[in-house]
């Protein structure tokens, strides 16, 4: 397979380093040409557990060549997207609780949100 060209970075491609036995599936373009990604292992499929934005560019860089079929169905993409949303909301957690609660509030009336009584 033919080295990736910067132009066919798409969401839903995988792109492989071999020498690093890792595959990164674009999941979004956050504009710009640059895109996010989940990284899988290239022997297992297993989720690699960690996640970027870069460029275009870069990914083509780093990548050897788009992943095959073959490979493509070996991709554990449910664990890795369910464990990738997973960190986030712990990392979302974390951050709320360090908010005062009159600044939260305050975001929840800017919104022109209703919050229901608290029942005691």
């Amino acid at each position: 397979m033919s080295k990736v060209n910067y132009q066919q970075v798409r969401v839903g491609g995988f792109y492989v380093n071999e020498a690093k036995g890792l595959v990164r599936e674009v999941v979004a373009n956050t504009g710009g040409g640059y895109f996010n990604w989940l990284s899988y292992s290239l022997p297992s499929g297993q989720p690699a557990g960690d996640s970027g934005n870069c460029s275009a560019e870069h990914i083509t860089r780093w990548a050897t060549r788009e992943a095959t079929e073959e490979e493509y169905a070996i991709f554990q993409r449910d664990k890795a997207h369910s464990d990738h949303s997973a960190r986030w909301l712990e990392r979302a957690h974390s951050f709320l609780n360090e908010v005062p609660d009159a600044m939260l509030l305050a975001e929840v009336n800017r919104r022109g949100l209703y919050m229901a009584p608290r029942e005691q």
